[in-house]
């Protein structure tokens, strides 16, 4: 059986992923902080919705304001200010920029 086989070894979890140490989804994003996109998650729609609001792997966006209750967050980008639901901002990797 699986788990008898893994008993007694020593397993290492980290929480750095695959887009770096300070890489997260941009509800988690620090409110105040610019970060810079470096994912949107594989789906052809939300990448396009996403385009056609000017954010895509490479943009700059800073968090503004986080409504409470799971409700949207206000980014700007480019000068504009936009709304994101929460459900669309998970699907957004950022990280922190210097």
């Amino acid at each position: 059986m699986l788990l008898d086989r893994l008993k007694g070894r020593v397993f290492s979890v980290t929480s750095e992923d695959s887009f770096g140490e300070d890489s997260r989804s941009l509800d988690h994003a620090p409110k105040g902080k610019q970060v810079e996109v470096v994912q949107i998650e594989e789906n052809r729609d939300t990448r396009r919705q996403l385009a056609q609001l000017g954010i895509q792997p490479g943009t700059v966006l800073c968090v503004r304001q986080s409504a409470p209750l799971g409700g949207p967050l206000l980014i700007e980008t480019q000068g504009a200010v936009l709304a994101l639901g929460r459900a669309l901002s998970r699907k957004i990797q950022v990280r922190l920029l210097p």
